[in-house]
């Protein structure tokens, strides 16, 4: 890593590519990139160096970047060295408007110009930079655990009924604090309070379902009940023995950047000093702010001069400590583990990858990933705790779930340390040094008695019941009588009850088909227009929502774009989204009482493009629905199947709607123009055979 771009200089006479762009962290261009600058501009090629000054070298515990260097100094050395333009973009531009410290001639922008002064850039002769200053997110939860940075005085949170889960504020945010929430209604979108940066980027998703707090409180558990209750616990948990040092004990710690995994591993190898043994720490750090990977692996002897090499041998893991299951069962950890040896204290609770962010729809194979690990270690030592939630449960969020699972894997005797140690180790480091021994506690408790730790965490609520095809039809069909009236609800009853009837002679094929219709005919009945999302904003269950994530929600605004009122942006060719202060409630709950005017010609939003598309949609769906029914037959059923759950690909709103029903419209025309599949072959067997 070093001196990125100056392999362009090189190269760029030989190629048919006219400009490229190079991404450099702040410490890159402290230690090589500026001399590639340099290089660039002697040779007259034509690069633009993006230089992202996060504030501090955020993949490595977040050290501040040698030379000191700051936005303005950058500015005025790239001048120096003949930089031809050089543009500054800033969450708050402002304060930069009046700074003399930067070079004379230094463009000013917003973050959302970024994309406009990109492709000017590309058209531009001659080397030239973009300085992008946005502190890391994983950095600022850093700094505001440490109380070096203040809680923001804004958040936001998402309707979870207004929300399609189209995906397009992660699109336009890339932000993986935005994470899927699957529902009765389909899969949503939620935002992570715990790994929020607050930047409020992802309100750009074209969607109604944001709201906005001004001065939120978050809500955390009673911490006097659980204090209370630590008290009187805590001091008796009995003492586990220690295993003993034969050879040397190798820890594999396996998670995400941005959650404490090299923390873990710091503490494990400054216990192991404090009780007076050798150990060595070999740190793997990935991309924090996009849940990249993060391994500590740690080596503990009883004596000096036992350990002769950092790495972990194959087969060689005493105990994997896996903070989040996909980095655990990645092909370096498995190959790892021993079946004879290797104990396991899995965190069971998953974390979303980066590709939520690029696909909606992104799953993650969870099972299969868990017995992957726990199917290569010690069947005595195989332990699945849900850390993350118990976290939650207990501190509010959770930052201290990994120091939870260390006190699980201690009092569980799989950690060659005395807890005194750890405990020194805890204050050496100095961060949030109570709320780590009381993690740590509590991981003790659990191993324990895990029952006892789930229900005062919150976690002990009964397991929800199948929902069965008629309960999901009945569900659906009460909330289109709330939706519209009676009379709508039966329509959808009546489409249902042929379908039905329909499928009985064609098994679990044929049920897949009647939920996939369930579902769907629900789905594009139940369009959120103007009427629908006023209704669920009025709903008891929008505030029993808000309240579950903040005791105080202090002044709460949506960001919406009303059609025919707002001006389009520029900059995306979609109508503007506008905060919308506590007044808006108001008008809400007028104009969910006028959702009779909905699709007649007194509807003042029915006229527009989307609207007609609606309910051409829904017409349409019932008459393909009724055909499919009349000659359902096992050859048509896998088509039928396919024209039922068409419709769950229609998400969004406005802009990112209209282009779902296009793509949805050329699909369906394939489908119905396609000649009906073969059933498949029928084998006959001699009986005689």
């Amino acid at each position: 890593m070093g001196g990125e771009g100056l392999q362009w200089v090189g190269a760029a006479p030989f190629s048919e590519t006219p400009h490229i762009f190079q991404n450099l962290g702040d410490g890159t261009y402290q230690h090589s990139g500026l001399l590639a600058v340099r290089a660039a501009v002697a040779a007259r090629t034509r690069i633009t160096f993006k230089i992202l000054y996060n504030d501090a070298v955020a993949m490595t515990g977040g050290q501040a970047a040698e030379g000191s260097i700051d936005p303005a100094r950058i500015t005025r050395q790239l001048s120096a060295e003949g930089v031809q333009r050089i543009a500054l973009f800033s969450d708050n531009p402002e304060r930069w408007h009046k700074d003399r410290e930067l070079a004379a001639g230094v463009e000013i922008h917003h973050r959302d110009a970024l994309d406009a002064v990109q492709r000017d850039l590309r058209e531009q002769d001659g080397v030239s930079a973009i300085i992008y200053e946005q502190t890391c997110a994983a950095e600022k939860r850093r700094r505001r655990k440490k109380k070096l940075l203040a809680e923001s005085s804004r958040r936001l949170f998402i309707n979870p009924r207004v929300c399609e889960g189209c995906g397009d504020c992660s699109v336009q945010s890339s932000c993986i604090a935005v994470e899927p929430l699957e529902t009765g209604f389909g899969r949503k979108r939620r935002i992570n309070q715990s790994s929020c940066n607050t930047d409020l980027s992802c309100v750009k998703g074209f969607c109604p379902s944001f709201v906005e707090i001004d001065a939120p409180v978050l809500r955390k558990p009673d911490a006097s009940r659980l204090k209370a209750f630590e008290a009187a616990t805590f001091p008796t948990l009995p003492t586990a023995p220690v295993p003993a040092l034969d050879a040397v004990y190798n820890v594999y710690v396996a998670g995400i950047g941005g959650t404490g995994v090299l923390t873990i591993g710091a503490l494990l190898g400054s216990a192991a000093y404090f009780d007076g043994k050798e150990a060595t720490v070999l740190d793997f750090t990935g991309l924090a702010q996009k849940n990249g990977a993060v391994v500590s692996q740690v080596r503990i002897a009883a004596k000096a001069g036992a350990i002769h090499a950092v790495r972990i041998g194959g087969a060689d893991i005493d105990l994997l400590l896996g903070t989040d299951f996909v980095v655990a069962a990645g092909q370096d950890a498995l190959q790892k583990l021993s079946a004879n040896k290797s104990a396991v204290v899995l965190n069971s609770d998953e974390t979303p990858t980066a590709d939520v962010v690029t696909d909606r729809d992104a799953k993650l194979p969870a099972a299969q990933m868990i017995d992957a690990v726990l199917s290569r270690s010690s069947a005595d030592h195989r332990h699945l705790i849900s850390a993350n939630r118990l976290s939650q449960g207990l501190f509010g969020d959770t930052v201290s779930a990994n120091t939870l699972l260390l006190g699980y894997a201690w009092q569980k005797g799989l950690v060659p340390l005395s807890l005194e140690a750890i405990r020194h180790a805890i204050k050496v480091n100095g961060a949030a040094v109570a709320a780590n021994n009381r993690a740590l506690d509590w991981g003790r408790l659990a191993a324990i008695d895990l029952a006892q730790v789930q229900q005062l965490a919150g976690l002990a609520a009964a397991p929800t019941p199948i929902e069965t095809l008629h309960g999901l039809v009945e569900r659906r069909a009460n909330d289109l009588v709330a939706y519209q009236d009676s009379r709508y609800a039966e329509r959808y009853r009546a489409l249902l009850q042929r379908v039905r009837n329909a499928a009985v002679a064609h098994g679990a094929e044929g049920q897949r088909f009647a939920h996939a219709v369930a579902a769907n005919a629900y789905k594009l009945m139940a369009y959120k227009d103007e009427y629908e999302v006023a209704r669920l904003y009025v709903d008891p269950a929008f505030r029993a929502a808000l309240n579950e994530q903040f005791a105080d929600p202090g002044k709460v605004s949506v960001w919406l774009a009303p059609p025919m009122i707002s001006p389009i942006d520029g900059r995306t060719g979609r109508p503007a989204k506008r905060r919308f202060g506590p007044w808006v409630f108001k008008l809400f709950a007028l104009l969910a009482k006028l959702k009779p005017l909905r699709g007649s010609w007194a509807d003042p939003f029915g006229h527009t493009a989307e609207r007609r598309a609606e309910r051409r949609l829904v017409d349409e769906y019932f008459q393909i629905m009724e055909a499919q029914v009349d000659g359902l037959s096992a050859a048509s059923l896998p088509t039928a199947i396919e024209l039922a759950a068409l419709p769950s690909q229609i998400r969004g709103f406005g802009p990112v709607k209209m282009a779902a029903i296009e793509q949805a419209d050329a699909r369906r025309a394939a489908l119905l123009a396609a000649p009906p599949k073969a059933a498949p072959p029928v084998r006959i067997y001699n009986a005689a055979a």
